[in-house]
C-alpha cells in the first residue's frame, strides 16, 4: 500500500517536471526519380522524308532535391534529343524533352536513352529506343570499267546492273552521259523514270564501237531517290587496236584486151554529128595507144546489125582512118532509131559480133558506144536487152556501155554558129549506160575530142583485185607493186575490191601485194 502511494505521488506532482514527446531524427531528405515512358518504339519511317520525336518526362517523386548529372544515348546512330531546361528538380517537379529518330536509309536501329541522377536507389535509368527506316538502296555494279583493247570496228557492250537493296521502290529519274569527243562510247537508255522494286535489278547497256585508235573515256551519272546516294557515277574506259593485218598477193595477168562496138544513128538528122565523131576519132584512138590496149573496134547502125566494114585492130594499116570512115555511116537510114535493140541483135550467136565470132573474144572486155540524136526505139525494153548482154561475160564488170546522146532528162540545144536545133533526151540509152556503169556524153557538146578521149580511157575496164577478208578497214589498205608503194588505186567497198584504172595498172607479170587490217570480232573475248 505504501508502494502504490509512492508511485502516485511521483506521477502527480511530487516534482516540478512535465512529460514531453521525444522525436527521433530520420536522416536527410532523398529524391526519387520517375521516368516515362519506359520504352520508345518509332515504328517505320521513310528515310529522307520523315522523322519523329517522342516526349520523355522526368518527375521527382521524393522529398530531397533531384539532381540530373547526365543524359545521353548509346547504341546505334540516328537518335537525338533536346537538352532539358532544368537538371535540378524539387519535390513533385518535372521536366520534359523530346527524343528523335530520323532514319538515314533502309535500316533497323536500337539504342538506349540513359539518365544519371542522385537518386540513391536508381542512379542510372535506361530507356530502350527502337525504329525502322524505309528507303530504296541503290547498288550499281560495276562502278569502274576498263574494257581494255577492243578491236577496231567491233562492238563491245558493258552491262551496268542497278540493284534495289532497300524495301521501297527505287526510282531512276535521270541518266546523264558524259563523253569527251571524238568518242566511241554510247548509251542505250531505258524509258525514264525507271522504277525498280525492292530486291530487283535493271540493266543499262553502254556499247563501245571504236572507229579510231584514240583511247576513250565516258561517265554515266545515275540519279535516283536513294536518300544516301542520290547520284552514282559509273566510269568507263577503253582503247582500240587492229585485230590483224592480212596480205593478199596477186600476179598481174594480161587484161588490156577490149572489144568495142559502135552503134551509129544513120538517120537523116545525123550528118553534122557523124562529122564531129569522124573528125575527133584520133583523140579516141590515141588514148588506146597510151593505154597499150589490145583493141578490136567494129561499127553497126541503128537500123542494121551487120558490120559496116572490117574490124579495126592494132594491126590495121591505118586504124584512125579506117574507123573515121566507118563511123560516117551516111544519113539514109531509118528514122526509127533502135540502137539498143540492134546491139542486142548484133551480139546474137552467128552474127558479126556474137559468141564464137572473131570479134567477141572470151578473155576481152566488151564496150558498146551508142551515138544518136533521138531516143532509143523500144526503150521500154532496154532491161531485157541488157539481161542478155550480161550473159556474154562471166563477170558483169567486163561489160561497159557509153553514149553520146541528148542530155537527161530534157535534152539539149545544139548550136554550131550556123544554126540551132533542139535534141531530145536519149531515153533508153541513158538507162543501159547507167546499168553497165559507163558514161553518158552530150551530143550537143562542141568539143568532141575531150569527150572521146575520156570515153576511151573509160572503155578499158578497171582492173579489180578481190580481197580475201570481208572485214576490210579501208584506211589501212596499202598497195605495193613489185615492192614499191603506190597510191594509184581505189577501193570498191561494195565488191570488196582494190581497183586500178588501166592507165595506172601494173604491167603484165608484176606482183601486187595488198595489205590491210581486218574487222574480226569472232575470236574476241573480253571479260566483264
Amino acid at each position: 500500500m505504501k508502494g502504490l502511494l509512492f508511485l502516485f505521488c511521483f506521477l502527480t506532482g511530487c516534482s516540478e517536471h512535465t512529460i514531453t514527446k521525444v522525436v527521433t531524427d530520420t536522416g536527410p531528405l532523398v529524391p526519387n526519380i520517375v521516368v516515362s515512358p519506359e520504352s520508345i518504339d518509332y515504328g517505320h519511317l521513310i528515310a529522307g522524308l520523315e522523322s519523329l520525336g517522342d516526349l520523355v518526362t522526368i518527375v521527382n517523386a521524393g522529398e530531397g532535391l533531384l539532381e540530373i548529372t547526365d543524359i545521353g544515348i548509346y547504341g546505334q546512330s540516328n537518335f537525338t534529343f533536346d537538352r532539358p531546361v532544368s537538371y535540378k528538380l524539387e519535390n513533385s517537379e518535372k521536366v520534359e524533352f523530346n527524343v528523335y529518330y530520323e532514319p538515314e536509309t533502309f535500316e533497323e536501329k536500337s539504342a538506349y536513352l540513359y539518365i544519371i541522377s542522385n537518386d540513391p536507389d536508381e542512379s542510372v535509368i535506361e530507356i530502350p529506343i527502337h525504329g525502322f527506316g524505309d528507303a530504296p538502296v541503290i547498288d550499281v555494279n560495276p562502278l569502274e570499267v576498263d574494257r581494255g583493247i577492243v578491236y577496231l570496228g567491233c562492238e563491245d557492250i558493258t552491262t551496268v546492273e542497278i540493284n534495289n537493296l532497300g524495301n521501297i521502290d527505287l526510282i531512276i529519274g535521270d541518266l546523264d552521259f558524259w563523253i569527251s569527243p571524238p568518242n566511241d562510247f554510247s548509251l542505250i537508255p531505258p524509258a525514264l523514270p525507271l522504277t525498280i522494286p525492292p530486291n530487283s535489278v535493271e540493266i543499262i547497256e553502254v556499247p563501245y564501237v571504236p572507229e579510231d585508235l584514240i583511247p576513250d573515256i565516258a561517265m554515266v551519272d545515275i540519279s535516283s531517290n536513294d536518300p544516301v546516294s542520290p547520284i552514282i557515277t559509273v566510269n568507263l574506259a577503253a582503247e582500240s587496236d587492229y585485230s590483224e593485218f592480212i596480205t593478199d598477193s596477186f600476179e598481174q595477168a594480161s587484161t588490156r584486151r577490149v572489144d568495142i562496138l559502135f552503134v551509129i544513128d544513120n538517120s537523116g538528122s545525123m550528118n553534122v554529128f557523124q562529122t564531129h565523131l569522124a573528125n575527133n576519132i584520133n583523140a579516141f584512138m590515141s588514148a588506146f595507144a597510151l593505154l597499150n590496149a589490145d583493141y578490136q573496134i567494129a561499127v553497126i547502125t541503128t537500123d542494121n546489125y551487120n558490120f559496116q566494114g572490117q574490124i579495126v585492130t592494132n594491126s590495121s594499116t591505118d586504124p584512125v582512118g579506117e574507123l573515121s570512115a566507118q563511123v560516117q555511116t551516111g544519113t539514109n537510114g531509118s528514122g526509127f532509131e533502135r540502137g539498143v535493140y540492134m546491139s542486142y541483135e548484133a551480139l546474137q550467136a552467128g552474127r558479126d559480133a556474137g559468141p564464137g565470132s572473131a570479134f567477141l573474144r572470151e578473155d576481152s572486155s566488151l564496150v558498146i558506144v551508142y551515138v544518136s540524136d533521138e531516143r532509143a526505139g523500144y526503150s521500154y525494153n532496154w532491161m531485157n536487152y541488157a539481161s542478155y548482154i550480161e550473159t556474154l561475160k562471166v563477170d558483169k564488170n567486163q561489160i561497159i556501155a557509153h553514149s553520146v546522146v541528148g542530155d537527161h532528162p530534157s535534152g539539149c540545144s545544139y548550136n554550131n554558129g550556123s544554126y540551132t536545133r533542139n535534141v531530145m533526151s536519149g531515153i533508153g540509152y541513158h538507162d543501159i549506160v547507167n546499168h553497165f556503169g559507163g558514161s553518158n556524153y552530150s551530143i550537143c557538146a562542141l568539143d568532141w575530142g575531150q569527150q572521146l578521149q575520156s570515153m576511151a580511157f573509160n572503155s578499158v575496164p578497171v582492173l579489180s583485185y578481190l580481197l580475201s577478208s570481208d572485214g576490210v578497214i579501208e584506211n589501212t589498205i596499202e598497195v605495193k607493186i613489185e615492192g614499191q608503194t603506190t597510191t594509184a588505186w581505189w577501193y570498191n567497198a561494195e565488191n570488196n575490191e582494190v581497183n586500178f584504172n588501166s592507165a595506172d595498172a601494173p604491167e603484165d607479170g608484176e606482183m601486187i601485194e595488198i595489205t590491210y587490217a581486218s574487222f574480226d570480232c569472232q575470236d574476241e573475248e573480253i571479260e566483264e
